[in-house]
Order: C-alpha cells, then sequence, then structure tokens
C-alpha cells in the first residue's frame, strides 16, 4: 500500500507558527508508522532501516511549506531535518508570547456581535497562551470578561 500524496494533517507553515501542534502530529503519526527511531536514535537500540528513513524523510517532507522544503532540499536524512527544524521552531512561542498577551489585554466581549463569538475566540486565545506555558484560569477570564463592561 503506498502512502498517499497528500498531507495527513496540516503541514508546518514557514513561519513555524503551529510547530508544536505539528511535531504532536508528526509523532502520533511516527508512532503509528514505527517511524520513531528515524528521528530518534535509541542508545544501543536498532538503527532505522534505509527503507524507514526514506519513508520518514518523504512524510517530514510532505508536512512542510515549500519554502521550507526548498530551503532543507539537501538535508536527505530525516533526523537531521528533525532536528534543524527544532533548532529553527523551538522557541516559537517565545515570539508568540507577545502578541497572544497584547491579543488578551485587547479582546472585548463589545467587539463581538454574538457572545458564542466572544467565547469561543477567548477559549482559543486559553488555549493559544497554555500552549505558550501561560495559563489563564477560569477566574480571570471571567474577570477579564467583567472588566471589559467597565472600559469601553
Amino acid at each position: 500500500m503506498t502512502e498517499p500524496s497528500r498531507p495527513e494533517f496540516e503541514i508546518l507553515d514557514n513561519r513555524g507558527k503551529e510547530y508544536h501542534r505539528w511535531v504532536s502530529d508528526v509523532m502520533n503519526m511516527f508512532i503509528g508508522k514505527r517511524l520513531t527511531t528515524t528521528i530518534f536514535t535509541p542508545p544501543n537500540g536498532p538503527q532505522a532501516s534505509d527503507e524507514a528513513k526514506t519513508q520518514a524523510l518523504m512524510f517530514l517532507r510532505r508536512h512542510i511549506h515549500p519554502t521550507l522544503k526548498k530551503q532543507y532540499l539537501k538535508r536527505e536524512d530525516p533526523k537531521d531535518l528533525w532536528d534543524v527544524l527544532k533548532q529553527r521552531f523551538n522557541n516559537v512561542h517565545d515570539v508568540l508570547i507577545p502578541e497572544l498577551t497584547t491579543r488578551w489585554e485587547s479582546i472585548r466581549l463589545m467587539d463581538f456581535a454574538k457572545v458564542e463569538d466572544y467565547n469561543q475566540a477567548m477559549l482559543d486565545l486559553k488555549a493559544e497562551l497554555s500552549f505558550c506555558g501561560v495559563n489563564k484560569t477560569d477566574k480571570e477570564m471571567i474577570e477579564k470578561t467583567l472588566y471589559t463592561f467597565s472600559h469601553r
């Protein structure tokens, strides 16, 4: 059975904004396909076969932005490609925190036509902040919502 030519999940964009989600998706897929040894070499463990490495490399390339493919075309080992992407994007949350904090400070219920839309935006923002290591409690979300009523 051959691999499908289209991605199984969203590709990693060239800014790496969703890098951590992408890593999770790749890891789950590699566990299912038994390809983890192609990007993590276990000490004194079995080495990945050339066939597994080729399959992993093709999979990684299929799930990254075309610009990244061009930039890392010379990377012919999946572990090498994995490591260079990690080095480049693993700290993306440090870049996102100021943007997310600004969004948190400026989000207002009054800017939404429906309470449901505001609630969804708040939950999405909470999830993004949590992903970056900034946890917002339900109490903080309620306080934020109430605060927007008194400060137009």
